[in-house]
């Protein structure tokens, strides 16, 4: 028993039913064995267990096996045979001493109940003897087979793991009629459940490798994979290397709208497409998400020219999932190997070169270059300055006036958040808030500014009731379930009525962010908050759906209100809008009113509200606070 305890000792991982199945498979050879060959029996099964677990070839264990029982039982030749299921078939894996072209032929034999003895044994997983080959109905199909290589019998084992589940075959052949006895089945058993540990084994350590290495939707090598062919490639003497990033463009939105697994095909799909551009000029990882990596031997300008060309082709033509048609755009990002010496700097500046196409929207692609990376160092700056400036209650909030154009009061104020940078100044949303959203950072900038907006809110509803400030969510904010929750809480710290406060979110981020964004603005709705659509007309949400979204009004895009009071063809563009949301009950704001004219014309279309440079600039809150406090035909707005 103490060698048994070595065998099956801690730190060997086979699972308890195949260990108690190997166990079990002894103490029946204990019962026709004599006591010196079941003590040999044993320690060669402790050797095999131990290769197992060192992890020695499978082919190698295996053809040990075979060689055993045939040395055990003279005239006998095994094969082992391994259960494809993708097919439904039977491959070859062992044989140390049965011809070639017999092996060549049983492999790929198909699995069924009555298909062959080993097709057989694997389908109905118990021992299928076959005493004469010749003048037996499962052998019919391999007679010829048979008298080929001077075969008479066979019998075969499934290979069993733990629960059931087939994995192959063991088999036995004699060149004579043979009936195995008791000793032979229980020998062949034991060697078999050796077998089905070092398959079960191996397929283990293979799920693993695959799962550490590659991805598992679209089976090609993953980040960790690509960065380690990447560094090998760049290790060889003399070797350079090109690499493409490759992301598919607006994917969370499409991904939200035709569902995960329609959005997973979509992936596969994409990765199929590369491989098949990139063909056998190099590989293609699939990096992150929606991003994919291509890598091949450096490329001079032209030749990634061509190739670029190749992969915008190869994605430009239409995608369906679920009965709908989808066109597609990419964004790419090439580097080649010279100042990046790793592949962690290859990618850097890969994704320096994508951040720059992007910039210019979507659908294009940026080669990189020195530029590129002065910019990625002044990025990377900026947003350690920026997480900083949130730490240290750098933001400022200015107000932008708004004016009730039937009586001519102030409704309220828009908060814009302005840097009060402490080299460069105060610096304008545009030169901050797109690298906030880039890096996530617009979540805690979001709720500082809130903060500050609430704050401010309970100290006009003193001074000046019946003033509303709106404040501004970005598309990272509405992806949050719990952006409703955290509003809700700052408010309610800052003892601020609900319904002083509106939410304006662009027409863009509600439709990008719908699944989510409609929880959370129904969530705000409820509590009495006003919600908005910002920039309406930009976007590209449906008109028919206008009335399903929980919002109390729009916001017409200055672009649209640009040329009132002296374009004409203005006019009917706005005043359609205008009656469209007085249709679904939405209040009206046109913002962008610079002069007088725009202003008689908005009180002509009938819209509720007006907002522009005519009526007031963003200042901050104490020189906002003296417009507010004046009536609009005595005070000449902010200039």
């Amino acid at each position: 028993m103490a060698s048994r305890a070595v065998v099956f000792g801690e730190g060997h991982d086979f699972e308890p039913d195949v260990v108690g199945h190997v166990l079990r498979t002894a103490s029946q050879l204990q019962a026709t064995e004599s006591g010196d060959i079941l003590a040999a029996e044993l320690t060669y099964q402790q050797r095999i267990l131990e290769r197992i677990v060192r992890g020695e070839p499978l082919d190698k264990t295996l053809n040990a096996l075979c060689r055993h029982v045939e040395q055990r039982f003279p005239g006998s030749r095994c094969t082992v045979l391994l259960l494809d299921r993708s097919l439904g078939v039977l491959r070859h894996v062992a044989s140390p001493t049965l011809p070639k072209r017999f092996v060549n032929e049983i492999d790929g034999m198909p699995v069924g109940d009555g298909i062959g003895v080993c097709g057989t044994a694997a389908a109905r997983g118990d021992v299928v003897i076959a005493a004469d080959i010749l003048n037996d109905p499962l052998t019919e199909p391999y007679l010829e087979l048979a008298r080929r290589f001077k075969l008479g019998s066979v019998w075969s084992h499934p290979l069993s793991r733990a629960g059931g589940e087939v994995l192959g075959t063991f088999a036995v052949y004699r060149a004579v009629k043979h009936s195995p006895n008791q000793t032979e089945l229980d020998f062949v058993a034991a060697a078999g459940n050796l077998a089905a540990l070092a398959v079960d084994r191996d397929r283990s350590e293979r799920a693993l490798q695959a799962a550490v290495n590659f991805d598992a939707l679209t089976g090609l090598p993953n980040r960790a994979r690509f960065l380690e062919l990447v560094n090998a490639e760049l290790g060889a003497e003399g070797h350079q290397v090109t690499v493409m990033m490759v992301q598919v463009d607006r994917f969370k939105r499409i991904n939200q709208s035709v569902g995960e697994i329609a959005g997973d095909r979509l992936l596969v799909e994409t990765s199929e497409r590369l491989r098949g551009v990139i063909a056998e000029r190099g590989m293609v990882a699939r990096f992150a998400g929606d991003s994919f990596m291509l890598m091949m031997p450096a490329l001079e300008p032209e030749a990634v020219d061509e190739l670029t060309d190749l992969v915008t082709a190869a994605m430009s033509e239409p995608f369906h999932a679920d009965g709908l048609e989808l066109l597609l755009t990419t964004s790419i990002g090439i580097a080649t190997s010279g100042s990046a010496t790793d592949a962690f700097g290859l990618v850097r500046e890969a994704d320096a070169a994508i951040h720059a196409a992007r910039a210019g929207g979507p659908g294009r692609h940026q080669v990189y270059d020195h530029k590129l990376r002065t910019q990625q160092l002044e990025r990377l700056r900026t947003e350690a300055q920026l997480r900083r400036a949130i730490e240290r209650h750098q933001l400022v909030v200015h107000y932008q006036p708004i004016l009730n154009v039937e009586d001519r009061s102030w409704s309220g104020v828009e908060a814009l958040v302005r840097w009060q940078h402490p080299e460069r100044g105060l610096l304008s949303p545009d030169e901050f808030i797109p690298l906030a959203e880039e890096t996530g950072l617009i979540v805690p900038l979001g709720m500082c500014v809130l903060e500050m907006v609430c704050r401010q809110a309970r100290q006009w509803s003193r001074t000046l009731p019946g003033i509303r400030i709106a404040v501004n969510a970005s598309p990272v904010q509405l992806a949050y379930p719990t952006t409703a929750s955290e509003i809700k809480a700052t408010m309610k710290r800052a003892h601020l009525d609900p319904s002083a406060l509106t939410v304006e979110v662009t027409e863009s981020a509600l439709m990008e962010e719908l699944d989510t964004a409609r929880e959370v603005l129904e969530e705000l709705q409820a509590a009495g908050v006003h919600v908005l659509i910002d920039d309406f007309g930009t976007g590209y949400s449906s008109l028919a759906r206008l009335g399903e979204l929980p919002i109390s009004g729009l916001k017409i895009d200055r672009r649209f209100a640009r040329g009132l009071g002296h374009d004409p063809s203005v006019m009917p563009v706005v005043r359609a809008i205008a009656d469209l949301a007085r249709a679904y009950g939405l209040e009206v704001v046109v913002e962008g009113i610079e002069d007088r004219e725009a202003l008689a014309s908005v009180d002509v279309l009938r819209c509720e509200y007006a907002q522009g440079f005519h009526l007031g600039r963003p200042a901050p809150a104490d020189i906002v606070e003296e417009l507010l406090a004046t009536p609009l035909a005595s005070g000449a707005g902010i200039s």
